[in-house]
């Protein structure tokens, strides 16, 4: 990160993932994340920084 506007768009990014781990999560019964949901949350969202960018 070297700007607060690119620091600011990976906090979302952060957020978004987190949020997207815990819905597959749950979709599928589990209440807590494991790491299987981590990598269909990044296979399904290709552009979300920092992480796939």
């Amino acid at each position: 990160m070297t700007d607060d506007q690119s620091l600011k768009k990976a906090r979302e990014g952060t957020a978004m993932l987190i949020d997207l781990v815990m819905r597959a999560a749950r979709e599928r019964g589990w209440s807590q994340p494991a790491e299987v949901f981590l990598r269909l949350a990044l296979a399904n969202r290709r552009h979300l920084f920092p992480f796939t960018d």
